[in-house]
Parts: structure tokens; sequence; C-alpha cells
């Protein structure tokens, strides 16, 4: 009998930016997505969503390795960024308190996880954004801070190929804003 379906294959990495573009800041996950997209990363799915967010779920398995990437509102200053492993408990309602669009990368991994869907691995990136009024462009911090988060999901696919993430607990403040 030979080996399994898929084995020794590694699981899909999946990369999905959420927000609404057409709502300043609340572009960070798309603008990060589209960066990280730029980067032709091997073996890396990657999508924006501004539909809402329960697409994605139909789009990962148990076995996955997801990466989402949406606006946070937590009150650091503009351009911080947040990595929440999902996996280690629940998405802190004080960093995603609302969304302009349907559904966003909280709501998203707690549905998951209500559902028991959560995929193998599951990272949430948060990028705080200050402006969220009708209109296209981003404030230059947190433009900048895309470019930063994708930088550090890069290095986190990378980590992932080599069969380590990097520890952090539930929630951490990775980087604070310009104007901490």
């Amino acid at each position: 009998m030979g080996p399994a379906p898929g084995a020794g294959r590694p699981s899909p990495i999946r990369v999905f930016g959420i927000g609404n573009p057409w709502r300043r800041d609340d572009a960070a996950g798309p603008v990060t997505a589209r960066i990280l997209r730029d980067m032709h990363l091997p073996g890396v799915e990657v999508r924006e969503v501004s539909d809402g967010g329960t697409t994605i779920l139909n789009a990962w398995g148990p076995s996955d390795r997801v990466f989402l990437i949406d606006a946070a509102v937590s009150g650091a200053p503009a351009g911080s960024i947040h990595r929440i492993d999902a996996r280690a408990g629940a998405i802190p309602s004080d960093v995603f308190p609302c969304s302009t669009h349907a559904l966003g990368a909280a709501e998203v991994a707690e549905f998951a996880r209500a559902l028991g869907r959560l995929p193998e691995v599951l990272v949430v990136y948060g990028v705080e954004g200050c402006d969220f009024e009708h209109g296209e462009g981003m404030t230059g911090e947190v433009a900048g801070a895309c470019r930063k988060a994708a930088e550090e999901i890069r290095r986190e696919i990378e980590l992932l190929g080599e069969g380590t993430l990097p520890a952090s607990g539930n929630s951490s403040l990775i980087e604070r804003g310009p104007h901490a």
C-alpha cells in the first residue's frame, strides 16, 4: 500500500487581506495582501477579500496554515501592528471592536472556532488605522505599516517552511505606530 494522498506535501499557506478599499485605512488588509502577492512567495495563495469573510471559511481546510490581515481599531497609535495567534485563544475584542465590511478578521476567526473549523495555523494581523471615512487612499502611517506587516508575514511564512512558527502567546503588539 502506497503513501496516503498528499503525504509528504506541505499544508497550503493561505493569506487573506480583508477590508474595504473605499473606506481609507480599512484598505490595510487588501493592500498588505497585494504587497505579499507581489513578493511571489512560492506555495502561498494570496487573496483580497472585500465582500465579507464567510467566503474565507470555505477556502481553507483543517491542515492549512492561514494568515488574516485586517485594519484594527484598538486605540494604539496609527500604524501599530498587532499579531494574534487565533489558535491560542479568542481574538481580543479591544483590537477589532467593529468593522466597516460584513465580517472582519476577528469575526471570521471566532466563527471558525465556534464551528470547529480552525485551520492548523491561524494568525491574525491587525494594522491600526485612524481614518475610516469614505474615500480612497490610506494615511501615511498605515501605508507604511502595511509594508512592515507584509515583511513580518513573509518572515513567518519562511519559518513555516522550516517547520517552526514564532511563539507569541495569544496577542501582541509587535510594532508601535510612529507616534508612540
